[in-house]
């Protein structure tokens, strides 16, 4: 009894440590992708040609039906990323200052036990898409991205490959959420629908999407610049400057925050929620320049991001 005791605290250890590599992940990847992918999963639904209401509360349905999995997706192909990030011996004494938490600082586990980890997780990864039978691209497309950004200096040599990677990474966790939530891979879907939900809408969608993170994601770079700069990390408010950079992320703040909503012909509160959020984020930026703050504004800029997801269900046409 004590035996299996024993087994079972471990096993609930090494689970826990398996959350903490991803904790700071969830509030920008897994929540507001789980966002996209059921929002707009159900939007295909709302343009299809032959949309009623009974479609409509049936998806509804299912939807929730589909979130674990939606979830679990997310978290699964998340993992092997942010344990590879964080195993690099620099990162590991940065965040023995930032996030003495971390299973690697706190000593919960090993480099050693981090590199199986990353070699499972992304073997699981691709076969809970294969079982799934959705996501499949996108997961190998973030084998390929996780390995240059953090093994072949995509994070560190320029501020815009930096930025690209992020895009891109966002645009699969994203499409690879819809698909899991539309139990269909995003070929499939854009070839059933017709007008106006057909590819061009579909591929400006995500389009859009991407420009958003290349443009703004360096957000989450202002308020760790101390931490970049001793890793020499070549991060845009440390290449361009700090005032440069909070100009570069108020402007493109307004610009989507207009964009967005005219996109969808979004419903009047949709517009207006969405442009205070950009605006919010624009502002913050410009005015309140210390760390604490800058963390805050990044909180904002994810909820701005997770109404950005939501808006083809305002859509008034």
């Amino acid at each position: 009894m004590a035996s299996r005791l024993l087994s079972s605290s471990c096993m609930l250890s090494y689970a826990y440590s398996l959350w903490l590599f991803t904790f700071s992940d969830l509030k920008t990847i897994v929540l507001p992708s789980t966002v996209f992918g059921l929002a707009n999963a159900r939007a295909v639904r709302l343009y299809h040609g032959d949309y009623n209401h009974d479609t409509a509360s049936s998806w509804t349905g299912e939807s929730m039906l589909r979130l674990p999995l939606v979830l679990f997706w997310l978290w699964i192909h998340l993992l092997p990323f942010t344990v590879s990030n964080q195993r690099d011996v620099k990162s590991i004494e940065e965040d023995r200052i930032n996030k003495p938490w971390r299973p690697l600082p706190s000593g919960r586990l090993s480099r050693r036990e981090a590199g199986f980890i990353i070699v499972t997780a992304y073997t699981l990864a691709q076969l809970y898409s294969l079982w799934l039978g959705t996501g499949l691209v996108q997961g190998a497309i973030l084998v390929l991205l996780g390995t240059w950004y953090n093994n072949l200096g995509g994070a560190d040599c320029n501020p815009f490959v930096r930025n690209l990677i992020n895009s891109l990474g966002y645009t699969c966790f994203l499409t690879g959420a819809l698909e899991a939530a539309a139990n269909q891979p995003l070929f499939f879907l854009v070839l059933s629908q017709s007008t106006p939900f057909s590819l061009a809408p579909m591929a400006s969608w995500v389009a859009i999407i991407a420009g958003i993170v290349f443009t703004t994601v360096h957000s989450q770079d202002m308020y760790d610049q101390a931490g970049d700069a001793a890793r020499q990390r070549r991060t845009v408010p440390l290449v361009i400057g700090d005032a440069p950079a909070r100009w570069m992320l108020a402007v493109c703040m307004v610009v989507w925050g207009i964009l967005c909503p005219i996109f969808w012909d979004a419903a009047t509160l949709a517009r207006v929620v969405c442009a205070v959020l950009a605006g919010a984020v624009a502002l913050r930026s410009l005015v309140l320049r210390d760390v604490d703050s800058d963390k805050r504004t990044f909180v904002v800029w994810n909820s701005w991001m997770a109404v950005v997801y939501a808006l083809p269900l305002t859509a008034r046409s």
